[in-house]
């Protein structure tokens, strides 16, 4: 494998992006309250909205993380969060006005550690604020330990359709060695209580690359999962950071599997769900073909996002929590991830707004391009350019392409460029091509694809 495909296998110094937001959060910059007051007043009365809940809180923290988390066995200070959390809430919507939300998510950390009556206060809170739809898609993430009976309940009372749990190894050892140990029967019974509820669409997610994997251990994994029937499943890369997360120092009691090793595993864990009916979306989305993923995969309607992929249809992502970057029509804006600087700032009656950046039409444009390649790894630049009524000069990327396609990774033609099967795994890398920001362009990017 060349170094290219390394660096797209496994983290390195490059770090290419993953394209769920365009630009991405490394061009963020200081931005202040005022100009996201000024977005929010922006958005078109008419305008359908996305929500997004961060709940920061772990009960206790898995060593594989590189999320922003805060470990507490102290609920209070759970509840005080939402306290101030539904005062942003209300916040935001003295600006925004009531706009109808088609879909809400709950992200963390763990928002399962939410107890059942702050679940339903934020719920409350943000039906008095939006005019949320009847068919709108509720999800939250859960990790399986922390959720119980009347959390469950209340998921369902307050319009929850869907649930994501947070899975990563179904082998013992491998959760030993992550601080993450989840029995089969405790997984199995939260699925069915959550199904017995009506909470049927059920997303797992699972995770290559850890120390203690083998190609044979995640294969099994793969075969479990698809055991309980799940809408989709993800399979997400470890990404080994320990000079970013000092924690994840305490999982080499092996080492980390190399970037062939990383490929492999996930060509067969691919493999593995593909066989079983699950069609592949984008890089690393799985859906039955009922879903209404493999549905919008097959009518070109499907949306990469802060979430992966999604059939969420809306421009606009209003993101409430600690370190939560919203998306406008007018840029990005993101919360301090800083929790007391959060609460500080909304108890002084200011939005924690800290990084973001403005967005224009070119930049509208290259993300759709590049959302495409992702989604379907096909596009048509000057095609997408008329659709947003733009002349663009794509003449640059094209040279920049020829060495991909001397390498076999991408195919041409009529303005037409389609990423090849061997191509594919490296799709993020292919993308930097229309990203102005990436640092290694033309004839050094050809050093890095031809060094083997």
């Amino acid at each position: 494998m060349n170094s290219f495909a390394k660096k797209q296998a496994a983290p390195d110094q490059l770090r290419l992006p993953r394209y769920t937001s365009f630009p991405t959060a490394l061009q963020f910059a200081d931005l202040g309250e005022d100009k996201y007051r000024t977005w929010l007043k922006a958005v078109k009365d008419d305008e359908t909205v996305s929500l997004y809940i961060h709940i920061p809180y772990c009960e206790q923290l898995c060593w594989f993380c590189g999320c922003l988390t805060k470990v507490t066995n102290h609920y209070s200070a759970v509840k005080n969060y939402v306290d101030i959390l539904l005062k942003e809430i209300r916040m935001v919507h003295n600006e925004l006005g009531t706009r109808t939300a088609s879909h809400i998510h709950f992200g963390g950390g763990s928002p399962s550690m939410l107890s059942a009556k702050d679940f339903t206060r934020i719920m409350a809170t943000l039906a008095h604020c939006f005019d949320i739809d009847d068919n709108a898609d509720i999800a939250i993430e859960i990790d399986p330990r922390s959720v119980d009976d009347k959390k469950i309940e209340a998921y369902e009372h307050c319009g929850v359709n869907r649930a994501s749990l947070g899975i990563q190894d179904f082998d013992h050892r491998v959760q030993e060695n992550v601080n993450r140990i989840q029995s089969l029967d405790l997984v199995a019974t939260v699925i069915s209580k959550l199904r017995q509820h009506n909470i049927n669409n059920i997303n797992l997610d699972l995770m290559y690359g850890l120390p203690h994997q083998t190609i044979a251990s995640v294969t099994k994994t793969a075969k479990i999962a698809m055991a309980f029937m799940p809408s989709r499943i993800a399979l997400f890369g470890y990404a080994h950071v320990p000079w970013m997360r000092k924690h994840q120092k305490l999982l080499e009691t092996a080492p980390v599997p190399h970037s062939d090793l990383r490929l492999d595993m996930f060509n067969a864990m691919q493999a593995e769900l593909n066989k079983g009916r699950y069609l592949s979306i984008g890089i690393d989305h799985f859906a039955r073909p009922e879903d209404e993923l493999a549905q919008a995969l097959a009518d070109h309607s499907l949306k990469r996002n802060f979430q992966g992929y999604s059939v969420d249809a809306s421009d606009t992502l209003i993101a409430f929590g600690v370190s939560a970057i919203s998306c406008l029509h007018k840029g990005y804006a993101q919360n301090s991830p800083d929790i007391k600087t959060y609460q500080n700032a909304i108890t002084a009656g200011r939005l924690p707004i800290m990084r973001g950046v403005a967005t224009h039409k070119e930049d509208r444009l290259r993300r759709d391009i590049i959302s495409q390649l992702m989604s379907y790894y096909d596009v048509k630049p000057e095609k997408v350019a008329q659709k947003h009524k733009l002349e663009i000069d794509f003449t640059k990327e094209w040279r920049n392409l020829r060495f991909l396609e001397d390498m076999g990774y991408i195919k041409s033609g009529k303005g037409h460029l389609r990423v090849t099967k061997k191509g594919r795994p490296f799709v993020r890398g292919i993308a930097t091509v229309f990203d102005p920001h990436f640092p290694v362009k033309g004839k050094l990017l050809l050093d890095i694809l031809r060094d083997e």
